[in-house]
């Protein structure tokens, strides 16, 4: 039993370097993602554009900065993420056929926002 407890203390022991340098790139994309958030609306209200569309592109843009964070810190704590970053692909693939029409819409009426 002893010899059992040594080798998960050694284990965690090695792996906390990549735990903790994982959640500290993680917290630095969050960061990063809240500041590209609060400038998209400072550069689009000094440009005057509509609050809404404002909205949506700080919205896309800190929820992609994420998206790459939470891969990136899983990658260096040493998950493999090869299978992750592949079924997001199909999925964005799915969802860009199956909302084709909807997306479409949606742009134009940003369009005529701006």
């Amino acid at each position: 039993m002893e010899g059992i407890g040594r080798e998960l203390i050694s284990r965690i022991i090695l792996l906390t370097p990549r735990i903790v340098v994982g959640l500290l790139i993680g917290v630095l994309f969050w960061v990063a993602s809240v500041l590209l958030h609060a400038l998209c609306l400072r550069i689009g209200q000094k440009r005057e554009l509509h609050h809404d569309v404002l909205i949506l592109l700080g919205q896309v843009v800190k929820g992609g900065l994420i998206t790459v964070g939470i891969i990136t810190a899983l990658g260096t704590m040493g998950i493999n993420v090869s299978a992750l970053v592949a079924s997001l692909g199909l999925t964005g693939f799915a969802l860009g056929f199956a909302f084709r029409d909807a997306l479409s819409n949606l742009l134009a009426g940003v369009l005529i926002l701006i």
